[in-house]
């Protein structure tokens, strides 16, 4: 966990919560299963974006929003590393190291998971590798939710986006529900996932580096960077 603070002037200190699993299955009687896809290229794109934060930090860029950054292990058992978290959360465990004010769900203005964002292999559209999928964006206030389709253009990341799960209402609603975002959608928190979808390697040995595609990867990552960028201006 990481926490890149706001401007500590303001007395109603919001926080945003960028999630995302870490484990997978491992080791099966001595076979690897590699999760590169599901889900490294999820961590590797939040590192990503709380690297850049750090950046503008760095060069004086400060936001309303605080971000909190968590990495949630037993995701395979039952999503239980997301579950501590969020009961931690209930209890006021945690504390906002510059106040020392108890942090509670009612201090969670947004939760973004990220959860498995490196192939191509399930595009959304045919003949469109550049894709993302962002379910939830409907959770969002009215006035936010063109603020993804507006960062992919501004920004330029000309990305495919997605809003439902391959069109089908019922596995968007399923597979919204499905990872540690669960708990926040639960409390009514307004959560956003992104997912390169489900494809043919995940949970399997054959979900290996090689498969990834690092520049749609990059192009994914900067896209949320800036849309949540965005949101720490947005969020009360």
């Amino acid at each position: 966990m990481g926490m890149l603070e706001g401007f500590s002037s303001l007395q109603d200190r919001k926080y945003i919560v960028v999630g995302t699993h870490y484990d997978n299955l491992g080791m099966i009687d001595g076979i690897l299963y590699p999760g590169a896809d599901a889900n490294v290229s999820g961590v590797a794109a939040m590192l990503a974006i709380a690297d850049a934060f750090r950046r503008q930090r760095d060069d004086h860029i400060l936001y309303r929003s605080n971000i909190i950054f968590v990495a949630f292990d037993k995701y395979i058992d039952g999503r239980i590393g997301s579950q501590v978290f969020w009961d931690d959360i209930c209890t006021g465990k945690y504390q906002d190291p510059l106040t020392g004010r108890k942090i509670g769900p009612e201090d969670i203005s947004l939760m973004v998971d990220i959860d498995q964002t490196g192939c191509t292999l399930s595009p959304v559209n045919s003949g469109r590798k550049d894709y993302v999928i962002a379910l939830g964006v409907q959770s969002l206030p009215l006035r936010q939710r063109n603020v993804l389709d507006q960062c992919n253009r501004f920004y330029e990341c000309n990305l495919d986006v997605c809003q439902s799960y391959y069109g089908s209402e019922n596995f968007t609603k399923a597979f919204y529900r499905l990872g540690d975002r669960r708990h926040f959608i639960d409390a009514g928190i307004p959560t956003v996932m992104f997912t390169s979808g489900i494809t043919m390697d995940t949970n399997k040995v054959s979900d290996t580096a090689d498969k990834l595609d690092y520049k749609v990867m990059e192009k994914r990552a900067r896209l949320i960077f800036h849309w949540i960028e965005r949101m720490t201006y947005l969020n009360k």
